[in-house]
């Protein structure tokens, strides 16, 4: 048994050529066992792809047949073959490998990931999740060593796999995440970021008081829906998170940003429109800076035009008029403004402030 051999069986395996890999074992089992330099056995190159399922599946069959031990195998960053398989959402490898070794499902790779956090951050893998949890209904708690669960992971990706999780594992939305640039997040975060208004809906109806809760920033989920929510769903996502706790849209974030302010700064008018019917006394907040909402909204004039009117316009009815007067004043005197489209703001103001007077 050589080295061109073991490496024609990976190649084969990765191919997912059915006959080659016939010929290749009935001329040497032991090739079944091999590893390559990264500790992969031939049984994860077959696992790790997507294309021609029912080839997989048979030459998965057949290394097993040979080498049963490989189903627990580890490579160097301690991924089994199921760990490949759940990532690829091969449902039926992931059924073929819990039945070789069940075990396999419980064991975490070097970050802490097991199978199912593979499947549960794949779109699609509801399927592979429920044949998991199945198998191992616990690791719906399991966490990362960046502590993320597998609700976490699918919040971001997959709404049936999400809505799967939180009904075995509701306290699962409550974990808070402590990776890089997500510190302090919950699944309400991350599925508020990601746009999902189901799995949104879900969270708070389990757990309402997340929506209170700020990440390493202390932006809570309503700061993320207004700054970065754009789409359609995130008016569903904003509408949903207010009725749960109105009071945060005052919440200051670590910035003294409201969430108003967050929409403001992005030129985000339907944010802005949402977030002044609940709570109009936000656009007198200023951040620690200084600032005003209508200060950050009209700095946007100058680059994005009518689309930041939109923006400025609903802040010119609510809050102190001297002080929208003040900033509609400093916008006309900056050199970078639009100064069209600051004039046109300052008209508009005027004859509302004069309806309401």
């Amino acid at each position: 048994m050589g080295q061109r051999e073991q490496r024609a069986l990976h190649r084969a395996a990765a191919k997912a050529e059915l006959g080659k890999v016939r010929r290749l074992l009935e001329r040497e089992p032991a090739l079944a066992a091999t590893i390559d330099a990264q500790l992969r056995t031939a049984l994860h190159r077959v696992a790790a792809g997507t294309s021609m399922p029912t080839s997989r599946q048979a030459i998965a069959a057949m290394l097993l047949a040979a080498a049963p031990q490989t189903a627990a195998a580890i490579d160097h960053m301690g991924t089994t073959a199921l760990h490949a398989a759940a990532g690829a959402n091969a449902l039926g490898l992931v059924r073929q490998l819990l039945s070789a070794a069940p075990a396999a499902a419980t064991m975490p790779d070097f970050l802490g990931r097991l199978p199912i956090h593979m499947a549960a951050a794949r779109p699609g893998g509801a399927a592979t999740v429920a044949a998991l949890l199945a198998v191992a209904p616990w690791t719906a708690m399991a966490t990362t060593q960046c502590n993320a669960t597998p609700l976490f992971e699918a919040a971001q990706a997959d709404e049936e796999s999400a809505l799967l999780l939180l009904a075995e594992a509701p306290a699962a939305a409550a974990m808070r995440l402590t990776r890089l640039f997500q510190v302090g997040w919950t699944a309400l975060h991350a599925a508020t970021q990601a746009g999902r208004p189901r799995v949104v809906a879900a969270i708070l109806e389990a757990m309402p008081q997340l929506a209170l809760v700020g990440d390493s920033d202390a932006d809570v989920p309503l700061h993320w829906a207004s700054q970065f929510g754009f789409d359609p769903v995130h008016d569903e996502i904003r509408r949903r998170l207010i009725a749960a706790a109105p009071e945060a849209c005052l919440m200051q974030d670590g910035d003294g940003d409201t969430p108003l302010m967050c929409a403001a700064f992005q030129g985000n008018a339907g944010a802005i429109a949402q977030l002044l019917a609940s709570a109009p006394a936000a656009a007198s907040v200023p951040n620690k800076n200084g600032r005003l909402p209508i200060e950050a909204a009209l700095q946007r004039v100058a680059t994005d035009g009518a689309q930041a009117l939109a923006a400025v316009r609903p802040l010119l009815a609510v809050g102190d008029a001297a002080d929208v007067a003040a900033a509609l004043g400093k916008a006309a005197a900056d050199p970078r403004q639009a100064a069209a489209g600051v004039q046109q703001m300052a008209v508009e103001f005027v004859a509302l402030r004069s309806l309401t007077c």
